[in-house]
């Protein structure tokens, strides 16, 4: 049994419990962004375009949301931590390879390679969680992992610019392999092992097969997990044009990013803290009545913005309330959606996040050039996103009866 789980089965979790999960899991945000800063450098170096640089940025997402559907069940399988490092180890020699990269072509393979890599922490992590802890205890914990994972998207670009400026864009890579290497130190040291071969799966193919099956199958499951990534559709369409809404619809400096981050992240931060209260003061039903002030926010906004000119506060009041509930409902919609599953918590977390990775690619794929330039579009679809997130939320409780004696 691991030193977390022993602290786990005795103890509420502790910051520094969820600081040593979300350090673990946070490698995604870095692997996609901290290397933006040296496109223009690296399209000279290859003799092509920043476009086509950019294009591997979708070279590593589709393989890590694929990624992100099996190594889950393989955990379920062959333990967490085993799982884990073969992922990070290798993320590590595709870092190398990516930058070591000669051309285009190259690169493109290797953040292939880190997509199927990265793919395994924000699965077993969650996994992990469920492992270790039940209700109240794993709302606080992912709440807290929540807090420290918000921070991660505010400063990769930051990081990763002020590497870039000394290294060059080589360095950035550089960086991730220390980076990577940093978090299976962590997973030996400090988390260890949480699924004890006494409850592991027998490997069998068709047996995976079935347990995806049933999980595709079931209402509440997919509910949850539908509404899970509905909502974060709606909180992540802001970041994904943060370069149109700053630069373009407020006709901000390059500079001056912070002024659209720093407050939706910092309202996703309180709302994950607040989150385990929430949820022990008011149950599940918390989610349900935060999503409704969601929708109202949102759809207020959507009109104000559509009347009049274009003012900032009047255009971060929206997705200022709506990463606050997003921060307080994504904690407990995660925990709940697990408990359907006991025995295939790997398998139930994978499907998880492979559709927070479906929807994040309908935002930057469907939605973004939709709304490009329009501040009341951007509104819209945090409208929608809330509409949809309550009704499939509403479906998968009225089923939770049924599934889980809740």
């Amino acid at each position: 049994m691991s030193k977390l789980e022993k602290l786990a089965r005795n103890t509420p979790p502790t910051f520094g419990d969820a600081a040593a999960i979300a350090f673990c899991s946070c490698l995604g945000p870095f692997a996609i962004s901290a290397y933006m800063p040296g496109f223009p450098s690296m399209a000279e170096e290859f003799g092509t375009s920043v476009v086509m640089v950019q294009q591997s940025l979708s070279f590593y997402l589709i393989p890590f949301a694929c990624g992100s559907l099996i190594v889950g069940a393989l955990s379920d399988v062959f333990g967490r931590r085993p799982v884990f490092a073969l992922g990070m180890l290798l993320f590590i020699l595709a870092s190398i390879g990516a930058g070591l990269s000669n051309s285009l072509e190259m690169l493109y393979f290797w953040r292939v390679m880190q997509g199927l890599g990265a793919s395994v922490g924000p699965v077993i992590t969650q996994a992990v969680v469920r492992d270790c802890w039940d209700g109240t205890n794993a709302t606080k914990m992912t709440g807290l992992i929540s807090i420290f994972f918000a921070i991660a998207p505010a400063i990769s670009p930051v990081v990763g610019g002020r590497i870039f400026l000394w290294g060059g864009w080589r360095a950035v890579f550089v960086f991730l392999v220390v980076f990577a290497a940093g978090i299976v130190l962590t997973l030996f040291f400090k988390i260890g092992e949480t699924l004890p071969k006494s409850k592991r799966q027998v490997l069998d193919f068709r047996s995976m097969g079935e347990a995806y099956g049933i999980g595709l199958r079931h209402k509440a499951f997919m509910a949850g997990v539908l509404a899970h990534g509905a909502c974060f559709m709606g909180g992540i369409i802001y970041s994904a044009g943060g370069s149109d809404i700053v630069m373009n619809i407020l006709q901000y400096g390059a500079g001056d990013f912070a002024w659209l981050t720093f407050p939706l992240v910092a309202s996703g931060m309180v709302g994950a803290y607040l989150a385990t209260g929430a949820y022990t003061k008011y149950g599940q039903k918390i989610v349900s009545v935060m999503l409704l002030v969601m929708i109202a926010m949102s759809f207020v906004c959507t009109v104000l913005n559509a009347v009049f000119p274009i003012q900032y506060l009047l255009l971060i009041v929206g997705p200022i309330v709506f990463q606050f509930g997003m921060g307080l409902t994504r904690p407990i919609m995660m925990v709940m959606n697990l408990d359907y599953f006991p025995t295939r918590r790997g398998m139930a977390a994978s499907v998880q996040q492979f559709l927070h990775t479906a929807f994040f690619a309908v935002c930057t794929v469907f939605w973004l050039p939709i709304v490009y330039g329009v501040v009341w579009k951007y509104a819209a679809v945090m409208t929608v996103s809330a509409l949809l997130t309550f009704f499939l939320w509403r479906i998968s409780m009225k089923s939770r009866s049924q599934s889980v004696g809740a």
